[in-house]
């Protein structure tokens, strides 16, 4: 019996730091075949040299990752998509029959349509998709360095008006989207606790680039970016120059002023199956964001990756975070309270029955979880049209 076929329209490239859209894609192929189509390169890409080598396989790269489990990188689109209508109609309409084709050739009949994207709304009805979902794990709207946010609030519309599924990773966007989609379900972004409880096995190392750090190291694990309150970080190092910090990802905004900070150490992005080798040197984990529309409705994977591992975790004022309790997230505003809070939590790294109850919730919100709320609600708007 032939499962159901799920196309996949992704935020990011298969190969980028292991986000949402990966693992739920690999959690969905446990029960669909899923084609998983990376975004797009277009021209803005050039100046990438890592995104421009993309260009040579663009169209023509469909790879199988796992059992029910395959991804395709389609050609090259027009660049400001997100910023004129004309140019993503143009760009959908052109990218179309080479999708099509990737997903023939597996086999595939009458799929799930399942986007991160909102542009997509102009493509719904032409691949022939059972049902549409609309997974919304950032507020678009704030992606100004990219977008054009009133361009983009049209295109969500649209593709609101069109799902038939609407899911989201924060309250905030679920209340949001209340207003133009009957039903947004609550699916906050999830951890692999099996992979993270490994930081608290004896037979794991320490990764060779943290042994041997002052106590206690803080630790932050993901993208460095814009989003990064650097002023904050920089005022706690030079106030406590005995303590570590460690950044493990990828850099893509200037850190000048903190790498000259000797406490400050930058990681390159590691594979995912290294992390808890860093996990494990670490005293606090750190979701040190600054206050700004791009923050206002995130559920940040890294704190259920950091409990997963039994750390203490102190976070800087997300709302996402509010209504979690303070053995599970401590939030802070402000210098004084980073390191009152810091103080207090770095001692409680191994007491038994906290890190216990850290393991117990990074369970609880595991991408399996995650994804069976997902495929469940697919099921069964599926079982109503059969």
């Amino acid at each position: 019996m032939m499962r159901q076929a799920v196309l996949y329209f992704a935020s990011v490239f298969w190969d980028d730091p292991v986000g949402t859209p990966q693992q739920v894609a690999l959690q969905l192929a446990q029960r669909y075949d899923v084609l998983y189509v990376e975004p797009s390169p277009c021209t803005v890409y050039l100046r990438d040299a890592g995104r421009n080598r993309r260009w040579l396989h663009a169209g023509r790269s469909l790879r199988r990752i796992a059992a029910g489990l395959s991804v395709y990188a389609p050609p090259p689109m027009l660049p400001l998509k997100t910023r004129v209508p004309l140019f993503n109609r143009v760009s959908q309409r052109w990218v179309r029959p080479f999708v099509r084709r990737a997903a023939a050739s597996l086999g595939m009949e009458r799929p799930v349509l399942f986007t991160y994207l909102p542009h997509l709304h102009v493509s719904v009805g032409f691949y022939g998709e059972r049902a549409v979902c609309y997974y919304c794990v950032d507020d678009m709207g704030s992606l100004t360095r990219v977008i054009d946010p009133a361009v983009v609030a049209g295109f969500e519309r649209d593709l609101l008006a069109k799902a038939d599924l609407v899911f989201t990773t924060s309250r905030g966007l679920q209340r949001r989207f209340a207003a133009w989609h009957r039903e947004a379900i609550l699916v906050p972004n999830g951890s692999d606790p099996a992979l993270y409880a490994a930081a608290l096995a004896p037979s794991t190392p320490t990764a060779s680039e943290v042994s041997g750090l002052d106590a206690p190291v803080l630790g932050f694990s993901g993208l460095v970016d814009f989003r990064l309150d650097q002023a904050l970080i920089a005022e706690v190092a030079r106030r406590r120059p005995g303590w570590s910090f460690v950044f493990v990802g990828p850099v893509r905004t200037s850190v000048s002023t903190l790498a000259r900070l000797s406490n400050v150490r930058f990681v390159p992005a590691q594979p995912q199956a290294a992390l808890p080798s860093f996990f494990k040197a670490f005293s606090v984990g750190l979701v040190p964001y600054a206050n700004g529309p791009m923050v206002r409705h995130i559920y940040p994977a890294k704190l259920n990756d950091y409990l997963g591992a039994g750390l203490p975790v102190v976070s800087t004022m997300l709302p996402e975070l509010e209504e979690l309790p303070k053995h599970i997230v401590t939030r802070i505003a402000g210098a004084d309270e980073f390191i009152a809070a810091v103080e207090h939590l770095a001692p409680s790294r191994w007491t038994p029955d906290l890190v216990r109850s850290r393991l117990v919730f990074a369970a609880e919100n595991s991408w399996a979880r995650r994804a069976m709320v997902i495929a469940d609600r697919i099921d069964a708007v599926l079982q109503g049209r059969a």
